[in-house]
């Protein structure tokens, strides 16, 4: 679908996108594709001349020098940066986030009873106006070259109104998905928490409590690690692409989107990891218990608690150090 409306709407390259600019821009960009191909015509101009024979040789390193020079000012940064949708990540991006996102949601959708789909409507909206507000300031307000703009898109309302409402609702599908996320993870946890409850009346040296504990653990961790990978996917891209913007392209407007992007990304996370965090604790507990009863007389088994725990702490700080490293890539990267 936005590939038909952007065909329909003559925004697939860049040309299609210069000629849905106004004035000031469209000047800009007419004054720097002109000064552009005269740039170019001189040094096809000077590179005939260097190769003729009657040419001096005296002439020739002045005639490097100043092709260099001209060479230097052709592929200095433009004044705007246009992007048609040929070229451009953003699909892409948009691909592999609600591919993510649809096995995210499949892997924490049992069991999808009970959820409270006014709270998942409720943070929906929640999410929806803090974004579309920041899209609005960005498209609508700060939408001049001496307000900071440097990028147009093809999905921008002044170049395609169609392509705008389309990533519009693109967004507002994402937000909902994460949103149902975030409501399954509560109901996961909720689960979680009644499986611990029902076992709070066994002793605390119990051996078939401490084992379902342990298989709830592993159970977490697996599932834990999973989204993490599946995390990633869904925010590093869109985050790259924001942060390139706002580095390479000197646009500041996309930094509130960036921030965004990365408060929804951490909220996530965490939501991910707070059934883990419950099991870990009632792990903990039952196998303090039955190493405080069992000492001395069940040595092996201590022992394999005690294996079982630490390969599951390299574990959580593998997964825990990648999901931190990769908030912080996309800054570096971008500084750098």
């Amino acid at each position: 679908m936005p590939g038909l409306v952007a065909y329909r709407e003559n925004v697939l390259g860049t040309a299609g996108v210069a000629l849905r600019l106004a004035e000031p821009e469209k000047g800009q960009w007419d004054a720097y594709q002109n000064s552009h191909k005269q740039l170019a015509d001189r040094i096809d101009s000077i590179n005939a001349q260097i190769v003729d024979k009657a040419t001096p040789s005296a002439a020739i390193p002045g005639l490097i020098t100043l092709k260099n020079e001209l060479s230097a000012e052709l592929h200095a940064k433009p004044p705007l940066s246009l992007f048609g949708m040929e070229g451009d990540w953003l699909n892409e991006i948009w691909f592999i986030s609600y591919l993510s996102l649809g096995l995210l949601i499949a892997l924490w959708a049992y069991p999808l009873t009970n959820l409270r789909w006014k709270n998942v409507l409720g943070w929906t909206v929640l999410v929806y106006c803090c974004a579309g507000t920041l899209t609005y300031v960005r498209n609508f307000v700060l939408n001049r070259p001496g307000l900071g703009r440097t990028t147009y898109y093809w999905v921008n309302w002044e170049i395609s109104k169609t392509s705008y409402v389309l990533q519009d609702l693109r967004q507002l599908g994402m937000y909902f998905l994460i949103c149902t996320f975030w409501q399954l993870a509560a109901r996961r946890l909720e689960i979680v928490d009644a499986g611990i409850h029902s076992n709070h009346d066994k002793p605390k040296d119990s051996i078939d409590a401490a084992l379902e504990a342990l298989k709830v653990f592993r159970e977490a961790l697996s599932l834990w690690q999973v989204s993490t990978l599946l995390i990633l996917l869904i925010f590093v891209p869109r985050n790259v692409m924001y942060w390139n913007l706002i580095a390479s392209q000197k646009d500041a407007r996309y930094l509130p989107s960036v921030l965004l992007v990365d408060i929804l990304w951490i909220v996530t996370w965490f939501a991910a990891g707070r059934p883990l965090l419950l099991a870990t604790r009632n792990w903990n507990a039952r196998k303090l218990g039955l190493i405080a009863t069992w000492a001395g007389e069940a040595a092996p088994l201590n022992a394999l608690l005690a294996e079982a725990s630490n390969s599951s702490d390299w574990q959580v700080m593998i997964a825990g150090l990648t999901a931190v490293g990769s908030v912080l890539f996309p800054i570096i990267k971008a500084l750098l």
